[in-house]
């Protein structure tokens, strides 16, 4: 579902903001493909925001039809022109750790994923409200980068 210019059905706004795939043991990346792959240069930026847990590793596997998730994922940020954010609940140690850390760490450097460590809903709650006045609060102060909360 995609909302044009203006929309006044709640419900349809609340559906996009709030999708959730609660169950899956992979990334739905063929949602990431699908909503950014015909996405006019001209439309508004938009910011991609994930929030998963080290599980958003599967964001770069291979999709259905044997593509690479990591082309996915770089079409999907250009595409978006808004950039992305990585809400994430990991350990502490997870910019040290193997596994599936080390495809969050790449996606974070090379493709310029912003990823941003909770591991609480407490901690998520403050991640919303600091990533909604940085990215909305005040319109005629330029955006700045949030800062990920101290590993």
């Amino acid at each position: 579902m995609s909302l044009r210019n203006t929309c006044r059905d709640h419900h349809a706004v609340l559906r996009v903001l709030t999708g959730y795939f609660g169950g899956a043991t992979a990334f739905p990346i063929h949602v990431l493909r699908d909503t950014y792959a015909k996405r006019k240069r001209n439309a508004r930026p938009a910011h991609i925001l994930v929030i998963s847990d080290d599980g958003v590793s599967t964001m770069f596997d291979r999709d259905e039809r044997g593509h690479s998730g990591w082309d996915i994922a770089a079409m999907a940020l250009a595409k978006a022109a808004g950039g992305g954010t990585l809400v994430l609940n990991l350990p502490p140690n997870w910019l040290v750790s193997l596994g599936p850390y080390a495809e969050i760490r790449r996606a974070r450097d090379e493709q310029g994923w912003q990823v941003y460590r909770v591991s609480s809903l407490e901690e998520l709650v403050e991640f919303a409200r600091r990533f909604s006045q940085m990215r909305y609060g005040n319109a005629q102060q330029p955006r700045k980068k949030l800062e990920s909360a101290p590993a």
